[in-house]
Order: C-alpha cells, then structure tokens, then sequence
C-alpha cells in the first residue's frame, strides 16, 4: 500500500525544536524602554494612574510582566488582559474574585491594589468608571492602563483628568534591536544572514511582533522550496502580503 510521507513542521527540518519566531511575549526582549520602566515602578510607588500606548506587537504586555518581576513578592499586584472580558463583563467582580477567598467570605473589599490592565481598547466607558471610583475610594492604589490608541479609549473625562500627562508612547523598535533579538532566536543557525535580515526589518512597521511573524513566513516559503536558509526570493512573500 502507497503511503504519503508527512512532511516535517518548518522548524523541525531547519534544525530547531521548537518555533524560533514563536509570537509569546518575552521580557529579556524589551528594547529602548528602560527609562519607560523605571516611569512605571515611579508611578507605581507615587500611586498614580498612568497610561501606556503601543501598537499591538510593540511590547506592551512584555513590559507588564517586566513590572509583575519588578513586584514580585507583593500579594496585591493584579494583572488583567481585558481583551478576554466579556462585553458586559464587570471588572471589579474581576478584582473581588481576586481578592482572596477569606476576605470575599467577610465580604471585605480589595485595599491598596496595584492593577494593570492590559489591552484596554475595547474596556467600555463604565467598567472606567467603576475603576475611577475603585481608585478614588482607595481600593485601587495605582493603576497602569495599555492601549493601542489612548484616544480612542473609552476613558471618561474625569478619569482623563486623574491621569493628566501621565501617558507614554513605546519607542519604535530600531534595526540593531531587531537584529539582535532574531541573532538571540536563531543562534548559531544559518537559516537567514544579516543582509537578508536587515531587508526582512523594513516590513515590520517597528513591531517585534510583525517582525517575528515575517521571520516565520520567509522561513516557511524557503522549507516549501526545500532549502535550509532563507534567500532574497524569499522576501517576496513580504511583498505580496503588503499587496493584499
């Protein structure tokens, strides 16, 4: 009987065990923000509100958990990715579930909380007010809110007016970073060179995450041509993408 032969996954012809290009957030892979940490850690301890804006793949939940490390230890640090709330969804059942199970059985509140709200976007106009309320009655001690775009946040006005300028803009992702981090990836594999590399950065729109994910579509079209290292023919692939 004629068998088909399955074909190995990408990476696994290429020499890696598990994806190089893998999209999963990494802190050891933050560049250019260190003095936006050190904003954050301030913030945090002046028990501010403070916002962070990015576009998606531009290290905003990276620098979270960068800042959960920064806290390690402390009982009252939360971390919520609002992108997996319901529509309706009220946050602050979020936070009283969080709270613990002895003080929800006392029917205490949350006291002093460091929230950070990831993915914030789509967060609607009354689960903000509700944490205005949270921070204006102590519950909340800092908050640390990221977005893609601040202005269209459903932020109320007052709440607008609690976090001021207080509002920070990831720097953009330089070449020398990029090659940096995909040298680190890769390792001691031929797979890709740094000219190529280089030309793989300029469709990236500054975003690890884009930069990742076209690492991993040229490496896909060089293992489809049955080749172990990505070549300049690759790239267009790139290209037929931006066409779309």
């Amino acid at each position: 009987m004629f068998m088909l032969r399955r074909k190995k996954i990408w990476y696994k012809t290429m020499g890696f065990s598990k994806n190089p290009f893998d999209t999963m957030p990494r802190i050891n892979e933050l560049k250019g923000v260190d003095s936006l940490l050190q904003e954050i850690v301030y913030h945090i301890q002046a028990g501010n509100i403070f916002v962070i804006e990015g576009k998606e793949g531009k290290g905003k939940t990276s620098i979270l958990l960068n800042t959960i490390n920064q806290f390690n230890g402390i009982k009252k640090l939360m971390y919520i990715n609002c992108e997996t709330l319901h529509r309706h969804e009220n946050i602050t059942s979020i936070i009283k579930k969080r709270n613990g199970f002895w003080n929800r059985l006392l029917g205490k509140k949350p006291k002093q909380i460091i929230l950070l709200l990831d993915n914030t976007t789509k967060l609607s106009k009354k689960n903000f007010n509700r944490l205005k309320y949270y921070f204006d009655q102590d519950y909340i001690r800092s908050l640390v809110i990221t977005t893609e775009n601040y202005k269209e946040t459903r932020i109320s006005d007052s709440l607008k007016e609690r976090i001021g300028k207080r509002i920070v803009r990831i720097p953009n992702l330089n070449e020398n970073d990029a090659i940096e981090i995909i040298s680190n990836r890769i390792g001691d594999s031929k797979i890709l060179n740094e000219n190529i590399l280089r030309k793989i950065f300029k469709h990236n729109n500054s975003s690890v995450k884009i930069l990742l994910q076209n690492c991993e579509k040229v490496a896909i079209s060089a293992n489809e041509d049955d080749r172990l290292n990505i070549k300049m023919k690759d790239l267009n692939i790139l290209k037929e993408d931006k066409q779309k």
